[in-house]
């Protein structure tokens, strides 16, 4: 008899062992596709092994983040919710859950996610800019701006956030300050488009049109996504720069 409670003691353990391993595995190959931007095939895999260890809220987390790529924001939203449920101190989730909200246009609901994953980490640069994105949609520009410098403090080479910082005080007419940022971006990251398609507009503002033209043609030449847009201010400027001459009168 205590042989074979032992025996059956042990087949539990290795059963037990063999459920969690299993779940570990799925979990893992569900993150591996997601990283190759197979996104169903990712949520197939968290979904095994959630439905193996269904209290991991990691797992929640990362198939919610599946889900918001496929912008199915009911399945996203609901799995953030869970990762919350089993886990309140998961940042992670927060901050996706803002994501979704903010994709939604939902922008209160983004800004309580994202200022819960800021009280329970106060340096979660990533969180500041979303928010502040938030406050730009809701013209609160103010708010915008202290976020993205709150941002930038907590990390000094955070590219997006002096970008965006740069576009509010250019929308702002705070000229200096936003060549500032977009100088900035391109000190730190030379190949940066859309900081010399700003830069450019910037300096077209001020009517600096020589500095504006090689910042456009710099943007073009990183990205041609930019040509319909630019095309037309290009043409004006390159007619201001060099005038039609006027004919000489015999």
């Amino acid at each position: 008899m205590r042989k074979l409670v032992i025996l059956i003691f042990l087949v539990f353990i290795f059963f037990k062992s063999g459920i969690t391993q299993t779940a570990d595995t799925y979990f893992q190959q569900g993150i591996s596709e997601l990283s190759q931007g197979n996104v169903e095939k990712a949520i197939e895999n968290f979904t095994k092994g959630i439905e193996l260890r269904p209290n991991e809220p990691g797992a929640y987390t990362n198939r919610g983040i599946a889900y918001l790529k496929l912008k199915n924001y009911e399945k996203a939203t609901n799995d953030f919710n869970k990762a919350i449920e089993l886990n309140p101190e998961d940042i992670k989730a927060y901050y996706y859950r803002g994501l979704s909200f903010s994709q939604q246009e939902k922008y209160d609901e983004a800004i309580n996610s994202f200022t819960k994953a800021i009280e329970i980490e106060p340096s979660y640069y990533n969180a500041y800019n979303e928010r502040g994105l938030v406050y730009y949609y809701q013209q609160k520009d103010s708010l915008a701006i202290t976020d993205f410098t709150k941002a930038i403090e907590n990390n000094a080479e955070f590219v997006d956030a002096y970008n965006n910082r740069g576009y509010v005080y250019y929308l702002n007419n705070q000229l200096d300050k936003a060549l500032a940022d977009f100088n900035k971006v391109i000190e730190l990251d030379p190949g940066n488009a859309r900081a010399y398609y700003n830069r450019g507009f910037t300096y077209y503002k001020q009517k600096l049109f020589s500095e504006a033209l090689i910042d456009f043609n710099k943007a073009l030449e990183i990205n041609s996504k930019f040509k319909d847009k630019l095309t037309p201010y290009i043409d004006e400027i390159n007619k201001i720069l060099n005038p039609p001459k006027e004919e000489t009168k015999q």
